[in-house]
């Protein structure tokens, strides 16, 4: 369902234009951030707003922590629309998709986590962050990154960002940098 509005496939058609998946390495392009009747002309003058932080970011966000303190049945609590029942299910709702029904906590992790992949595709890094926070280790990450074929992951430099150049020089106390940098 998701992928319809996120995702340029082979043979999407949008006002009388055919995507050719001949100019992407994948075949694949975003389209979540599709602007429609701005012309070509007018590309880059899109007048919506980048989301930084949107409520189905805020409700994943709880239905995790909520099923992380074992409530599970809070977290997928069932909803009839986006303004009731569980915060994992006001989400799968809006988007047209069908209730989650399982309370088992592992279970409903790996569904929270796969529903932040597909909610908050294409928005700011969430993807990233979510990766290297599932665990203190980095194993979580390092793992999906092998999965896709990305053999460079490496702990501890990937889990931190580097302390910039700037904060530094402000306040030497701050080296040493983050392990790798």
């Amino acid at each position: 369902m998701r992928k319809s509005v996120s995702v340029w496939c082979e043979g999407d058609v949008y006002q009388g234009w055919s995507y050719d998946p001949t100019c992407s390495q994948t075949g694949h392009n975003v389209k979540k951030f599709l602007c429609e009747n701005i012309g070509v002309d007018r590309a880059m003058d899109s007048p919506l707003n980048f989301p930084v932080l949107r409520f189905a970011d805020v409700l994943l966000m709880q239905a995790e922590a909520l099923n992380e303190l074992g409530r599970s049945s809070e977290a997928a609590a069932p909803a009839s629309s986006e303004n009731d029942g569980g915060p994992l299910n006001r989400v799968r709702v809006r988007a047209g998709l069908p209730n989650v029904t399982t309370t088992d906590q592992v279970e409903l992790r790996e569904i929270i986590r796969h529903e932040r992949r597909m909610e908050l595709a294409f928005e700011g890094g969430h993807r990233w962050f979510d990766l290297v926070r599932y665990d203190n280790d980095g194993e979580y990450a390092k793992t999906f990154f092998q999965s896709i074929g990305k053999t460079n992951f490496t702990t501890p430099k990937h889990l931190l960002l580097p302390v910039p150049i700037d904060d530094i020089d402000a306040n030497p106390n701050l080296l040493p940098n983050n392990p790798g940098y």
